[in-house]
């Protein structure tokens, strides 16, 4: 039985105003991408993404849990809640069915809350969705009336090489941008309140 290697995508974080993103806000050659990732091996990528937001983090912990605002952000993807917890504030346990076009299909996934804790953390994870694996953790802290959210995006895709491929080609940089449009929005958003 063979051992299989594994690969890890964090990354130094390069910053974008107020936003940080990492390798999808440059563009890496085919070459250079297949080059890190032979590197280091891993079945699961992580995307780490860091924004400021200027309103307190209760505020932005709510914002980031909000459906409605969600929806928003994924309006590119034309993407809904069908099920579940389909508008306000979502919880610990409770779940949300999302609907949206991504690379040309209509894919429906379904997370569910796994932890909580007012106003410094929150988790949500696939339970029914195209991915092997999928958790997003958000964390939230504030100094001086500033928000710092930090998203951790690990998710594992199927189909073996082709799944790998997908994502070296398309999937990460997709699911950054998706992140950094959402970001933008939560930033939008919070920061109105103020």
């Amino acid at each position: 039985m063979s051992s299989r290697g594994t690969r890890d995508h964090t990354r130094e974080l390069t910053k974008i105003d107020d936003f940080d993103c990492g390798a999808a806000c440059g563009d890496f050659s085919f070459v250079e991408m297949t080059r890190l990732r032979k590197e280091k091996f891993k079945p699961m990528t992580t995307i780490n993404l860091t924004t400021k937001i200027k309103a307190p983090k209760q505020i932005v912990f709510d914002a980031s849990r909000n459906i409605d605002i969600h929806q928003k952000s994924a309006s590119p993807s034309k993407e809904k809640a069908i099920a579940g917890v389909t508008s306000g504030l979502i919880n610990l346990d409770e779940t949300v069915t999302w609907r949206g076009k991504h690379f040309g299909f209509y894919l429906t996934h379904k997370s569910r809350i796994t932890a909580m804790n007012f106003y410094d953390y929150f988790v949500d994870e696939m339970e029914n969705g195209k991915f092997k694996s999928f958790k997003h953790e958000h964390f939230f802290e504030e100094e001086n009336r500033v928000t710092i959210m930090k998203d951790k995006l690990q998710y594992e895709t199927p189909f073996g090489i082709l799944g790998e491929l997908l994502d070296i080609l398309f999937l990460e940089k997709h699911l950054t941008n998706f992140l950094l449009e959402r970001n933008k929005v939560l930033k939008e958003v919070s920061e109105s309140y103020n």
